[in-house]
């Protein structure tokens, strides 16, 4: 089988470029996958080290560009790195007319694995993220997202009709597969794990350098700064007395960090998370890690998409790490998570995930 995979897989985005990884690793045990190289092109500018533009907000971020212009060019040089090292990646393809031609080489067209399929973080119902060329391949959804986002009336009528082309549909949330099963007046849209997550801790071991931590450290992997968090740290820390490490890009945190990382690529991330003694984070891919990598963590409320967090915690039987305030943080910390039992369940998520691939992909073989 040939295999073609679209995804977000060309982007400033941790969650986002080591999803893709994952889920090209998961398919290559069907056969050949190659990720079709479309690089939507506001996702793509995330890796160019000073991003240029003429709204108040493009001015605010090549500023910020500029003020961490050493670490954000290394940050870059390291995405595009694994990138290049670790993804099989077509020629570059910008529309509909390309992708039809490109589609050819390939048996089974694959969607999925991020929120392709959210208008507010691809900038519109793009329908290159629908499978919507290469008529006549079998089209598979993994794991596909839009996150909290609603599709608005007339947006409900594109969804509805490009997924009917699809043979077998997967999401990542459970609330998107009871939506969709409505929409589309079907029963059988399944929800799957995020990729990250069908890749054991040891998978991901394989592809960065063995290192031992020199001191314990809290990891604070933080998407946008807020209060709750900010408080939520320097709680941890008074309990804790280990060292703050965070990874953030911006160039100021609002809490007091003895190691602020603004230039991790998706190696350093992955190896950071490895050796962490604590995780607190307010971000679905670092609530993962934490998982994947047995830690203790607590997760804040996100600025968006919840759901999928909660939808997570929920099915691994963590939903106590999940604090909307400081008030139940001592009492939390001092409560270690149950692994065991949480192990089990998220092997029983995979076995269910890698069951969804193998009858997919046999329905494309029929």
């Amino acid at each position: 089988m040939n295999i073609g995979l679209v995804t977000i897989h060309y982007a400033n985005s941790y969650g986002g470029v080591l999803q893709a990884y994952a889920t090209q690793k998961i398919l290559l045990n069907y056969g050949n996958v190659e990720i079709i190289n479309y690089q939507k092109q506001h996702l793509a500018d995330g890796l160019k080290t000073i991003r240029l533009g003429k709204r108040p907000m493009d001015l605010l971020r090549t500023g910020k560009d500029v003020l961490r212009f050493i670490p954000r060019k290394k940050l870059v040089i390291r995405f595009k790195e694994f990138i290049a090292k670790h993804m099989k990646c077509s020629d570059v393809i910008k529309n509909r007319h390309e992708a039809d031609i490109l589609s050819g080489k390939y048996d089974i067209l694959v969607v999925g694995s991020d929120q392709v399929w959210n208008p507010e973080i691809v900038g519109e119902l793009d329908e290159i993220y629908f499978l919507a060329f290469g008529e006549k391949k079998c089209k598979i959804s993994l794991s596909s997202s839009y996150g909290s986002y609603k599709f608005k009336e007339h947006e409900r009528d594109i969804v509805k009709s490009k997924l009917k082309a699809f043979s077998s549909i997967s999401v990542r949330e459970e609330s998107s597969s009871n939506e969709l099963q409505e929409l589309l007046g079907i029963t059988n849209i399944k929800t799957t794990l995020d990729p990250t997550l069908m890749l054991t801790a040891n998978d991901w071991c394989q592809i960065i350098e063995p290192s031992i931590p020199k001191t314990k450290y809290i990891l604070v992997y933080l998407l946008g700064n807020d209060v709750l968090l900010g408080n939520s740290v320097k709680i941890i820390q008074d309990i804790l007395g280990f060292k703050v490490i965070t990874i953030n890009q911006d160039p100021y945190i609002n809490f007091k960090s003895d190691e602020h990382v603004k230039n991790a690529g998706p190696l350093e991330f992955i190896e950071f998370f490895k050796n962490a003694s604590f995780v607190v984070t307010n971000s679905f891919h670092g609530t993962a890690f934490s998982v994947n990598f047995n830690k203790e963590f607590i997760t804040l409320p996100p600025h968006s998409g919840a759901n999928r967090i909660i939808n997570l915690l929920r099915n691994l039987k963590l939903e106590r790490r999940y604090l909307e305030s400081t008030d139940k943080i001592s009492e939390t910390i001092s409560s270690r998570i149950k692994y065991n039992e949480a192990n089990i369940a998220l092997e029983e998520l995979r076995t269910e995930s890698a069951d969804y691939i193998k009858e997919a992909i046999k329905k494309c073989s029929i």
